[in-house]
């Protein structure tokens, strides 16, 4: 077996996440068996400004329109990637721009525009750019919409949010 310079996938327990659906519609939907991580203990505050997933042991900025989101500003792909590979925050300097699937991962489907809320602050309801290249068209990158959760291809070149992150 040939190593490619990848880790292999570490199983986690409890990684599958609660959409935060609480309304039952109907005996047997997501509201009525409301299966996956409790939120009550997912995340930690760290007291210095970020969030700490523990679910998935990702670190985020608690205001996504402080320092670790930019300020707020707007800036294309690779401006994004720049930007989070440089930032210091927090006491660590080994921020990125996280993947189409880590976004995403914190969106709590029972909330809408924006679809996160506590613990984090100032979630602008808006386009963020993920470190991730759209296989089908490597000019674009998967881009999560934080209104909605959702996750789509858009062009590199256009200007988006952007929120940082690290492993814990």
């Amino acid at each position: 077996m040939t190593d490619f310079g990848r880790r292999p996938p570490v199983a986690a327990p409890n990684v599958l996440l609660k959409t935060g659906q609480t309304t039952t519609y109907r005996t047997g939907d997501d509201g009525y068996y409301e299966k996956g991580w409790e939120d009550g203990d997912r995340f930690t505050d760290n007291g210095d400004g970020t969030i700490t997933d523990n679910a998935t042991n990702i670190m985020w900025p608690k205001d996504w329109t402080g320092l670790g989101g930019n300020s707020g500003n707007k800036l294309n792909w690779n401006g994004c990637i720049d930007y989070a590979e440089a930032l210091d925050f927090a006491g660590n300097d080994d921020w990125r721009l996280p993947n189409a699937i880590e976004s995403p991962s914190l969106m709590n489907f029972s909330l809408s525009n924006p679809a996160l809320g506590a613990p984090f602050t100032n979630v602008p309801s808006d386009f963020f750019h993920t470190s991730s290249t759209y296989i089908g068209d490597i000019a674009l990158a998967w881009v999560m919409h934080s209104w909605t959760g959702r996750v789509f291809a858009s062009p590199k070149i256009n200007t988006r949010r952007l929120i940082c992150c690290r492993d814990a």
